[in-house]
């Protein structure tokens, strides 16, 4: 999605950025992903209330809770976070204190608002 999205985004009728988001969107949904793990989906009950209620676009409403949820529940799984830091984001580990590292997973109010307004 982190590369995908820039590019449906400049180019809409690029088919294979747009097959690579819809694939993407399939193996999440069809549990793929989350085959012999645990799983927390906190993020997309508290924004299934948010859109039930004002009538937003899912993706729109998990771009706000989702960083919520990891900035509350980063402290249980510090290193987890740092992962998606590195890997996803491409920032460097920080050893010392990957606490660091891992609140570069977690998104602030100014990224989530930019990443609502290219949504709605």
């Amino acid at each position: 999605m982190v590369h995908e999205t820039p590019r449906v985004i400049a180019d809409p009728d690029n088919y294979d950025a747009r097959a690579n988001i819809m694939w993407a969107g399939m193996m999440a949904h069809n549990n793929s992903c989350g085959v012999g793990r645990s799983q927390d989906w906190n993020s997309h009950n508290i924004e299934h209330e948010l859109s039930a209620l004002y009538d937003c676009a899912h993706g729109a409403g998990l771009a706000v809770t989702m960083p919520a949820v990891f900035r509350y529940v980063m402290h249980h799984n510090v290193m987890r976070f740092a992962q998606v830091a590195v890997r996803v984001w491409g920032c460097q580990m920080d050893f010392e204190h990957p606490e660091v590292t891992a609140q570069a997973a977690t998104l602030d109010e100014a990224d989530c608002t930019r990443i609502y307004e290219m949504m709605v």
